[in-house]
């Protein structure tokens, strides 16, 4: 039998967890799993100076190793689609705020441990760039 939890019931939980952090932190949730055909963002979220559009990644504890964090499975195309997305966002509803693209990755613990949660703000531009330095990042 496998003990695995199902991928799509971590993921959710885990886009769960983030929203609830980024209203703890100031942030209004407009919206969640915002779909366009090509691509989703997982939460679209605003404060005071951005509109923020963020890409959740997770992982339960028990299969961490091997895998790596969570951020690192942002690739190049999933980059590509969340920027694509988002200026689509933008052109049907227009904001005056800056636009920004985070990355929330959430540890998860199916043995009821508290999950662990890193945000990076501003993970990438527009043009897929990474703004940040993963490799030096530790739970």
């Amino acid at each position: 039998m496998n003990n695995q939890p199902d991928r799509r019931t971590v993921g959710r939980f885990a886009e769960q967890v983030a929203a609830s952090y980024l209203a703890q932190n100031g942030y209004a949730i407009v919206c969640t799993n915002y779909t366009l055909k090509g691509g989703e963002i997982d939460i679209i979220a605003e404060n005071d100076e951005y509109i923020v559009f963020v890409e959740v990644k997770s992982r339960d504890k028990a299969y961490v190793p091997g895998y790596g964090r969570p951020s690192l499975a942002v690739t190049e195309g999933k980059k590509r689609r969340v920027v694509q997305t988002a200026q689509l966002y933008l052109l049907k509803n227009p904001c005056e705020k800056a636009a920004r693209i985070d990355v929330i990755e959430v540890i998860t613990d199916r043995e009821g441990g508290k999950p662990k949660l890193r945000h990076y703000e501003n993970a990438f531009d527009a043009t897929g760039r990474s703004v940040y330095d993963r490799s030096s990042y530790r739970y």
